[in-house]
Formats: C-alpha cells, structure tokens, sequence
C-alpha cells in the first residue's frame, strides 16, 4: 500500500508542491519508460519494428497519469492504444485453463483475465469511450499489412479489439 501512494502524482504534490511535485513525477515517469523499453520481450518488439516499417509515429510505454497507468503503444493518428499480451503472464484462453493457477501472479487464469478487463475498461472509460484498443496476443501472427490494415479500418471507430 505505501508503496502504492508513493507512485502517484498527487503524493508527488503533497510532498514537494506543484511545480517540484510535477518535476519529480515526470522524472520518475522518464525512468519507468526507459527501464520497460529494455524490458520489452521479443514479440512486444515485433510491434514497434512493424510500426517502424510503416512509419509510424507513436509512443512506447505512454503514460496515463490520471490512472497511475500506462499502456504499451498510443498511435495518436489513429487514435489508437495497443496492448501486447504474453501468452503466459496474462494467461491466454487459448493455452490456459480458467482454473489454471498462475504461481508467480499467485491467481487463477479466470482472476488475471478480470484484472485484465478491469484495467482496459478503465483506460477506455478514461478517454470517454473515444479510443481503439487492440490487444494482441502473443501467439498471434501479425504482419505489416494486417496491422496497418486493422489500424485504417477501425479508425474512429472506437473498439476494443483483441487479435
């Protein structure tokens, strides 16, 4: 829990006032940023040369403050989030069991799959309902077409989409 309320902005606020509040928190954003982009597994990485090959723009690991949140790639041409499952940490319907015991998560599948929800539905009530998410398994074979194709189609459309 003090864990919890040390990451936000407001504790950040409380603690050094407005503007070394704000400073503070942005640094300590810029590093969570920078550690996940190394973090980044080799399917997650599929994504971003894809959208490099298209050229483009988005950004990685893009914050949410409101929600002490971030997702992993917001493309604000297409107004889009784009969310990449692992198969094994966010427990894959297709491969696990609902009652499937997750060791390290230390939940069932059926628990990880409404913490998932929970988390895009707040992220989608965040921007009023006015936002794509495509969540993209692990597993799932993706290419340069399909993902540009999948982006021009569902632009302003407003789904949440899971490949």
């Amino acid at each position: 829990n003090k864990i919890g309320n040390t990451n936000r902005l407001v504790w950040y606020i409380d603690k050094y006032g407005d503007v070394e509040g704000n400073k503070r928190w942005n640094n300590y954003i810029d590093k969570i940023k920078h550690k996940n982009q190394n973090k980044q597994s080799k399917s997650s990485k599929r994504i971003k040369t894809i959208l490099d090959e298209l050229n483009i723009k988005y950004d990685i690991e893009y914050s949410i403050r409101e929600l002490n949140n971030h997702c992993d790639y917001y493309i604000g041409e297409f107004n889009t989030i784009i969310e990449f499952y692992g198969d094994y940490w966010h427990s894959n319907p297709i491969k696990y069991d609902k009652d499937y015991y997750h060791q390290y998560c230390k939940m069932t599948s059926t628990e990880i799959w409404e913490r998932d929800k929970k988390r895009i539905n707040n992220i989608y009530n965040h921007f009023n309902k006015n936002i794509n998410i495509i969540i993209i398994w692990e597993s799932s074979i993706i290419n340069k077409d399909f993902l540009f194709k999948l982006l021009i189609d569902n632009k302003n459309k407003n789904n949440i989409i899971y490949i």
